[in-house]
């Protein structure tokens, strides 16, 4: 970021000593989110990219249905929305269980919105990372459904904002269409 996040975050992190900051020069989504579950800690992982935003009670609705279902791979219902904020699309909802023949399909799963349980490792190493490659969240959820040998638990409640803007990957979507083949031809 070149408007001052990284200052931002470090101020909380001297009031919380569980925030913990990772800084590197752009090195791309999948880098970035590996280091993040390679320094976690926790029973849970969480995935929020800088220009989406939680509901409030993101964490805490999530959690509390992962726990009360067994749920070990969680996603939500998300709402596109403006870069501005200002407008509000329709709703992107999951169905209530994502499989691996409906990823192949759609991808009704929004980074943003997904928590997955990794207290199932023995060790920290072996929570699965992205790929390195376009649309790796799209790959990495076929890992996940592969390896933890269970399909993703939809809820139908927004808990996610997701801010479209020009420049994305699925701003365009000849590109990302050519994306997603490279995932079936590259990674599957």
């Amino acid at each position: 970021s070149v408007d001052g996040t990284l200052e931002i975050i470090k101020k909380y992190s001297d009031w919380d000593e569980r925030i913990l900051v990772c800084h590197s020069e752009d090195m791309g989504a999948s880098y970035a989110r590996n280091k993040g579950i390679e320094v976690s800690k926790g029973d849970f992982i969480a995935f929020i990219d800088s220009d989406d935003v939680w509901d409030f009670n993101k964490l805490k609705t999530s959690l509390e249905c992962m726990l009360l279902n067994e749920v070990y791979l969680f996603c939500s219902a998300y709402t596109p929305m403006s870069y501005d904020g200002l407008k509000y699309y329709n709703k992107r909802v999951p169905l209530p269980e994502i499989k691996r023949s409906r990823l192949l399909k759609t991808c009704d799963i929004g980074c943003s919105t997904v928590v997955i349980r990794v207290d199932c490792f023995a060790e920290r190493n072996l929570i699965p990372r992205f790929p390195n490659m376009k649309k790796e969240d799209y790959a990495y959820w076929f890992k996940l459904l592969e390896i933890y040998g269970r399909s993703f638990y939809g809820l139908q409640d927004s808990l996610t904002y997701y801010r479209i803007h020009s420049g994305g990957v699925s701003s365009n979507k000849l590109k990302e269409l050519f994306f997603q083949y490279k995932v079936y031809k590259d990674y599957l």
